[in-house]
């Protein structure tokens, strides 16, 4: 299945700078508010993380944001097995009403 989509919540009291490079003398393109939630792209150089808000993507110091814990490998496979679980009721379904 899916890669697991890991979020976090922005911690800084003042908000959180968005910059264009993993580097505090970057330019500055957004203020991320304190307790917006924004989407973890990947990792970057020590401290950075490459993060989307708001449908836009930069870099941001990794100390302010508070990462959403991972499930465990037992949760992610439940999750699996009931992404197929669904998607086969869902092909029986339309096969059941199309042979009506």
């Amino acid at each position: 299945m899916g890669d697991i989509v890991r979020r976090g919540v922005i911690t800084a009291r003042d908000g959180l700078l968005l910059h264009a490079h993993p580097d505090k003398q970057s330019t500055r393109m957004d203020l991320m508010p304190r307790s917006d939630r924004v989407e973890l792209v990947r990792s970057g150089p020590s401290g950075w993380l490459l993060v989307k808000w708001h449908g836009r993507q930069g870099w941001a110091a990794s100390e302010y944001i508070e990462l959403d814990p991972l499930p465990d490998d037992k949760t992610h496979k439940i999750i699996e097995w009931s992404i197929i679980v669904v998607l086969v009721l869902v092909v029986l379904s339309v096969v059941y009403l199309f042979s009506q």
